[in-house]
């Protein structure tokens, strides 16, 4: 009885993990970039070294591969030995040749980690040989230092035409890869990155196509409402805006004008104010070349505001201070420096400085 019962048993178990397997790759096909822990699932691959012209199958269990077969280019003969294979609905890991890609190291800001792919993405032109729109990538965390705010990050790169190609020729045999990689060090170890969201055959079974809608459609409801208030948010921000705009071109034309206004006073003050100083200044020098004596020469005459300094020389320099007195624009004349000979003329040479009297500078 126990043996009839665990024989009636094991068929069914082998359906439910087939089952759970297929549930599982559906999944992570939705979600390729995502990684894998070590354990669970992960701890049951199906690796396709595809390093050669004969590719070979390893069962890889917790750490440890197995070599199970190498394949020919016989489908018929290779059948047995993908059935053995797949047995257990392992996850499948579709490795390259090392040559058949390259790795490179980013060093990003902290804050790029939300964002990791769309990030790397940017940087496709910078760090890849090939032509982003040619280029399959994946990319993973390898440091991090939050003393530093930086992310170190290593990036895988192949040609996508070589990445397709390996898909394809999997898939043909009969084993849909769950995650492509290439050779980065030992050849056996479990896989670090994913290559196959950029590789994907745009050709999907039934049940991949129903969990892909599910799932977007479950993300445009979720984001409906969201962007619906990011719309009114939007709107409400560009009149906002607008006013602003508005207000600021109103007030920088205010601000011309004014300066205009100002400068345009500035410079009417300037010129009546070397007009008040011209005709003073005029009348002035014509009254002094009429009243002082004949012996007498100036040699220079300086007005400033209502100052007038007199510089020259004079026969008799003391008899000039009544002279400006007596006139009727200056007051209070005086020596500004002492008067000493002119050793060539023989004069006496002064400088004289007087006020200029309210009537004078009418």
């Amino acid at each position: 009885m126990n043996q009839s019962g665990t024989i009636g048993a094991g068929p069914e178990r082998g359906h439910f993990r087939r089952f759970l397997g297929w549930w599982g790759r559906e999944l992570r096909g939705l979600l390729p970039g995502l990684p894998w822990s070590g354990g669970g699932a992960a701890g049951n691959l199906l690796l396709i070294l595809d390093d050669g012209p004969a590719p070979r199958l390893y069962r890889l269990r917790h750490g440890r591969g197995r070599l199970l077969g190498q394949l020919t280019d016989r489908p018929s003969r290779d059948a047995p030995l993908i059935r053995q294979a797949r047995r257990g609905a392992p996850l499948v890991v579709l490795r390259l040749a090392a040559a058949s890609g390259l790795k490179r190291r980013l060093d990003l800001p902290l804050s790029a980690e939300h964002e990791l792919r769309q990030v790397v993405r940017y940087q496709l032109d910078s760090i890849s040989p090939y032509p982003p729109e040619q280029v399959g990538f994946a990319c993973r965390v390898a440091e991090r230092d939050p003393g530093r705010g930086l992310l170190r990050v290593d990036v895988y790169l192949t040609p996508l035409q070589v990445l397709q190609q390996a898909v394809r020729r999997a898939e043909a045999r009969g084993l849909t890869p769950d995650r492509v990689d290439f050779t980065d060090g030992d050849e056996l170890q479990p896989p670090r990155f994913d290559l196959l969201g950029t590789a994907r055959s745009p050709r999907r079974s039934l049940p991949q196509r129903l969990n892909r809608f599910l799932v977007w459609l479950c993300l445009l409801l979720g984001a409906g409402l969201v962007a619906a208030h990011l719309v009114r948010q939007a709107d409400t921000e560009s009149l906002l805006q607008a006013r602003v705009e508005s207000a600021r071109a109103r007030a920088e034309v205010a601000r011309r004008l004014r300066d205009r206004v100002r400068r345009l006073e500035l410079e009417a003050e300037v010129l009546a104010t070397a007009r008040r100083q011209r005709l003073p200044a005029l009348a002035i020098l014509d009254e002094l070349s009429r009243t002082l004596p004949r012996d007498t020469w100036l040699e220079a005459l300086d007005l400033a505001d209502d100052r007038l300094i007199l510089s020259g020389l004079s026969s008799r320099a003391a008899n000039l201070i009544s002279v400006i007195e007596n006139s009727p624009r200056l007051e209070q004349a005086g020596f500004r420096a002492p008067v000493v000979q002119d050793a060539r003329s023989g004069r006496e040479r002064f400088q004289i400085g007087a006020l200029v009297s309210g009537g004078g500078a009418q």
